[in-house]
This record gives C-alpha cells, sequence and structure tokens, in this order.
C-alpha cells in the first residue's frame, strides 16, 4: 500500500473513531446513521481516489486482453 493511500486510510479510521466517541456521549434518535452509513460515508472518497487512479488502466488491460483474444480467435 502506498504511504499515501495508508496515511489516507488512517485519518479516515481516526474519523470514525472520532465520530462514534461522539456518537457514544450523544443519544442517537430512532432511525440515525448506522455504523454501516458512517463507514460508508468515510471510505466514499477513498474509494473514489482508488477508481480515479487505477480504473482507467484496468478497463484498458482487460480491453486489450479481450481484442487479442478475439483476433487470435479469427486467425484461428
Amino acid at each position: 500500500m502506498a504511504q499515501a493511500a495508508g496515511d489516507a486510510a488512517s485519518a479516515s479510521m481516526g474519523a470514525l473513531m472520532r465520530t462514534l466517541a461522539h456518537e457514544r456521549q450523544v443519544s442517537l434518535y430512532r432511525g440515525g446513521p448506522t455504523l454501516e452509513d458512517m463507514v460508508r460515508e468515510e471510505m466514499r472518497p477513498i474509494l473514489k481516489d482508488w477508481l480515479d487512479t487505477n480504473l482507467p488502466a484496468m478497463v484498458e488491460r482487460v480491453v486489450r486482453a479481450e481484442i487479442e483474444r478475439v483476433t487470435q480467435r479469427a486467425a484461428g
């Protein structure tokens, strides 16, 4: 894992822990945010950044492999 990614994950987990500590002090109203909701919100920017960085290369690699597979089958 890159240092920046590790730092971002640590920062997000720290924010989550602070939120949880605060929520323990304040009674949640019925139907309030769940732990899953809080984690989802904390992970959203991390996942977006990862996808922005890695998805284009992954798609290109898969498309190239598929093109090669189809052309080899056609040459066959």
